[in-house]
């Protein structure tokens, strides 16, 4: 079963959010991997880049997400 479920990760540059990226690619149940980034970086796998000023974060277009992780 293909499943299409979303995630977005704040703080996925960071060690313990780059980790959390790698587990989130790697599981077949996410259709999207979202991480929220201050600079341009390369994204590992299957995740996708935003580059988002996190003081304006309410003003931002976020896909709709079925989990949230925040590793600062």
């Amino acid at each position: 079963m293909h499943s299409t479920r979303r995630a977005v990760v704040a703080g996925g540059t960071g060690m313990v959010g780059g980790e959390l990226l790698k587990l989130l690619g790697d599981d077949s149940r996410y259709s999207q991997i979202v991480s929220l980034v201050r600079r341009k970086v390369v994204a590992p796998g299957r995740v996708e880049n935003r580059v988002v000023s996190f003081e304006d974060l309410d003003r931002c277009e976020l896909p709709g997400v079925d989990d949230a992780y925040c590793c600062f």
